[in-house]
């Protein structure tokens, strides 16, 4: 019985065999990369929407302590509404100090990017104001989007909502991106806060026009 040994030229052959399996294991590697790469910057491109929302608590509570809405208003006309508000983004917010209650309101003409406020209103109120601001809260029932929570990587929409009461409980709502404001009229805190400062000799923002 003879021996059968390789030759060089087998032994060159198995190697170039081994690298061309190792080639085609890279490649296929390259490829499924390359598509889930491909794949996930779609999903950014067409603004993807992360819902991290909670269940809504409710709140037990109608004592405010303090107060903090920022969101974007995109519209110039509400539908099928008697006003109309400038575009843009607005920040209020209403804490206690002492025996009175501070309003801090703060207006921006541009909705994405900003540096400088265009308009900018601080003032002292009673607290009773902090009853009718809670009045305005439950007529829109804002309790019903606590914990609510979205997100996608598209431009447009910024919310973040912060009540604290003084029983410890807390009604925070935020979104961030395209189309992904909860189905809440937040407009109506611009109409109270500038009908609030004009009350205090202020002027936030130009009359909201009445639309017939």
């Amino acid at each position: 019985m003879m021996l059968k040994y390789d030759t060089p030229k087998d032994g060159i052959m198995r190697k170039k065999v081994i690298l061309i399996i190792v080639l085609v294991v890279i490649i296929q590697v390259l490829f499924v990369s390359c598509t889930t790469s491909k794949k996930e910057s779609e999903e950014d491109v067409d603004g993807k929407t992360y819902d991290y929302s909670s269940k809504p608590k409710k709140i037990n509570s109608s004592e405010i302590k303090s107060f903090s809405i920022e969101f974007t208003h995109s519209y110039m006309y509400e539908d099928e509404k008697q006003y109309t508000c400038p575009q843009g983004r607005y920040l209020f917010s209403m804490t206690k100090e002492h025996d009175n209650a501070i309003c801090n309101l703060v207006y921006y003409d541009r909705i994405y990017h900003y540096s400088e406020a265009t308009s900018e209103v601080h003032f002292e109120t009673d607290l009773s104001s902090f009853n009718d601001l809670q009045n305005l809260i439950e007529e829109h029932n804002l309790e019903s989007i606590n914990g609510y929570h979205k997100e996608n990587s598209a431009l447009g929409d910024y919310l973040n909502l912060t009540i604290e009461y003084e029983s410890g409980e807390t009604l925070e709502a935020s979104a961030e991106g395209g189309g992904v404001m909860p189905d809440k009229n937040l407009n109506v805190f611009i109409l109270f806060f500038s009908n609030m400062a004009r009350e205090h000799n202020h002027i936030f923002i130009e009359s909201p026009e009445n639309i017939e």
